[in-house]
């Protein structure tokens, strides 16, 4: 195989899933880590998200929502005591 290629293949052979849905839509790194959050521990409020990340609510709020913008997650308004939104990992 030519040299050219070889380096191309070794190169889309690192390349993870996780680097290709951070390229795709342009996430950051707290997005990512929102996203593995509920992907692994399940649907949450941004509080619990907040809590789970070690994170000011007010930093972790925009993640969700840009989460929910790009498909990666689906958002539910449950409604209890108070109202407020969950959001569920692979919409």
């Amino acid at each position: 195989m030519e040299p050219r290629l070889e380096g191309m293949r070794a190169a889309s052979e690192a390349v993870s899933c996780a680097d290709m849905v951070r390229c795709m839509h342009g996430l950051t790194d707290l997005e990512m880590d929102a996203l593995r959050s509920l992907l692994r521990h399940g649907a949450m409020a941004s509080d619990g998200l907040a809590r789970r990340l070690r994170r000011d609510r007010s930093t972790v709020y925009r993640s969700p929502q840009r989460l929910v913008s790009c498909e990666a997650v689906r958002k539910e308004r449950r409604a209890l005591l108070e109202r407020f939104d969950e959001y569920m990992g692979a919409a």
